[in-house]
């Protein structure tokens, strides 16, 4: 039984019926009709596009078209390598090309679907290695499709792609995953109990549901907790004190992990600076502001923070470039920049991927459409709200 609560509960499990995904799975389906067609599938963590992305290989494999998928690393050519033995159902020499034993009796379209694509930018030159040998072998007398998934924005991906590989492989059709609501965390937390036979108290679920949703947004950490809810369940029922205890136990290890590098920290600037503009109706906060109350929520947590200058280096080198925050005005004092961050309506999906949930609340915040709209220096060509002004 633990064996097949693993499998039910892991994010590659593709269920018969994929809930609320169908718009993006009609959009991958795109590809079996338009000729070399590339997507990007973009959202955020546990929203939906690995499952998705497996729903389609599913497809495909159904179609007896050949598909290979991988996740992004540093050793993308030994991962690329690995996932074309698994998709042939052997295991590849050392000696083997594993471009060749691609197409090796395959039908005239191949797909290869990297999942984690962010994380290739990490790795400078790495995607180069994978993508020009695909080109030279599988674009020659094939219909070669590329589908990527990944959490940054598709013009980071794309500026990325123009720094590391040649101008030809970087037109992708981008397919948006929103974060998924209250309710649909609940539905899709009911389908899989469903599948494990297993009885369940209704109000467990919503709990689940309203936590998950109000702290992460993050369907991986619902199936989580449920997981473990299922293991501690007696006469085959999810209870609520089941529930709870899950709750307790994934909570800790939950904030241990987003912690690890500095994106988690980026993140709770992100959560922070909504809060706060939220609370005030304000698109605008003191940087001193934001400093304090971070802090505070990760000292609540039982977490220490970063130093201030380290606050500020994420705010300027990562969040300003995004499009999503923006320094309005600086006030200098000694090595410690002091200022107000502007929040500031741009491409909703861009908003959207930034600030989740928050999202639809900071659109509509008064004043915010009325104020004038300004290029943002800087590779991404993003707009800006407000002048920035010296102090």
């Amino acid at each position: 039984m633990a064996s097949l609560y693993r499998y039910a509960f892991d994010a590659q499990f593709v269920p018969d019926r994929l809930l609320h995904r169908d718009h993006q799975l009609n959009e991958f389906r795109k590809m079996l009709s338009v000729p070399g067609l590339h997507i990007y599938g973009v959202g955020n963590k546990g929203n939906g596009k690995t499952i998705t992305g497996m729903a389609f290989k599913r497809d495909l494999e159904e179609r007896g078209i050949r598909v290979v998928y991988l996740r992004a690393c540093r050793a993308i050519l030994s991962a690329f390598k690995e996932a074309v033995g698994s998709t042939r159902g052997e295991r590849l020499q050392q000696r083997d090309d594993p471009f060749k034993k691609l197409l090796e009796g395959c039908s005239e379209s191949v797909f290869v679907i990297l999942d984690d694509a962010q994380e290739m930018l990490k790795y400078p030159g790495q995607l180069d290695s994978l993508l020009r040998p695909l080109y030279n072998t599988a674009a020659v007398g094939h219909d070669f499709h590329l589908l990527t998934l990944g959490t940054i924005q598709r013009q980071r991906f794309i500026n990325a792609l123009q720094l590391d590989v040649q101008s030809r492989y970087v037109d992708f059709h981008e397919v948006y995953f929103p974060n998924y609501k209250m309710e649909e965390i609940e539905t899709i937390l009911k389908q899989r109990l469903d599948y494990l036979k297993l009885g369940y108290n209704l109000m467990g679920l919503k709990m689940i549901a309203a936590k998950v949703s109000d702290m992460a947004e993050d369907l991986r950490l619902a199936l989580d907790i449920l997981k473990r809810a299922c293991a501690r369940a007696k006469a085959n029922v999810v209870e609520i004190d089941d529930v709870e205890t899950a709750w307790v136990e994934r909570k800790t290890d939950y904030w241990a992990e987003q912690l690890r590098d500095m994106s988690g920290h980026e993140r709770l600037l992100i959560r922070v600076a909504t809060d706060e503009c939220l609370k005030t109706n304000s698109n605008e906060i003191d940087t001193l502001e934001l400093n304090r109350k971070y802090k505070d929520l990760l000292r609540a947590h039982g977490y220490e923070p970063l130093l201030a200058q380290g606050i500020y280096k994420i705010i300027e080198r990562n969040l300003v470039p995004t499009g999503w925050f923006s320094f309005k005005s600086y006030v200098w004092r000694g090595r410690h920049g002091r200022g107000r961050i502007l929040i500031y309506e741009n491409n909703p999906k861009t908003i959207h991927l930034a600030f989740g949930k928050y999202a639809d609340q900071l659109l509509s915040l008064e004043g915010m459409a009325k104020e004038k709209q300004t290029t943002l220096r800087g590779e991404y060509g993003l707009t800006e709200q407000g002048e920035k002004s010296e102090a």
